[in-house]
């Protein structure tokens, strides 16, 4: 998935943290974290209402909070139809994640969180559920 066709791109784009590279004779650009220099990946998947709570609750988490949270929503599945979508970013490295949930009515996607960002030990912690 290309991070430009995500809700959340323009905040990923305006991110300080974040740059773009142009690849070899400027056919392809990557987006790159800058304080570690890792690529950085889209995705999107679709989830059950259950398992949208479970992230919803990893979104929401306090950072003291945040390894129990995402303990709690291990082993959520992605399935092939769903009124629920998390979109996210995570680098390579996994010190960075962006994460955004969506609900599907009215004929789209609207936010039923904001978009969060983890670096550093918060983003790894995270990482584990992708």
């Amino acid at each position: 998935m290309n991070i430009k066709n995500l809700k959340m791109a323009d905040v990923i784009f305006s991110n300080d943290k974040i740059s773009l590279k142009k690849s070899f004779m400027g056919f392809g650009t990557s987006v790159i974290y800058t304080p570690t220099g890792s690529k950085i990946k889209a995705f999107g998947e679709e989830y059950s209402q259950d398992a949208g709570n479970k992230i919803e609750a990893v979104i929401n988490a306090k950072n003291e909070n945040l390894e129990a949270a995402v303990n709690e929503a291990a082993g959520i599945k992605a399935i092939a139809m769903s009124t629920i979508r998390l979109e996210g970013c995570i680098s390579d490295d996994h010190e960075f994640v962006a994460l955004q949930l969506l609900s599907y009515k009215d004929l789209r996607y609207s936010p039923i969180t904001d978009i969060k960002i983890y670096e550093g030990k918060s983003a790894e912690i995270v990482s584990k559920l992708f």
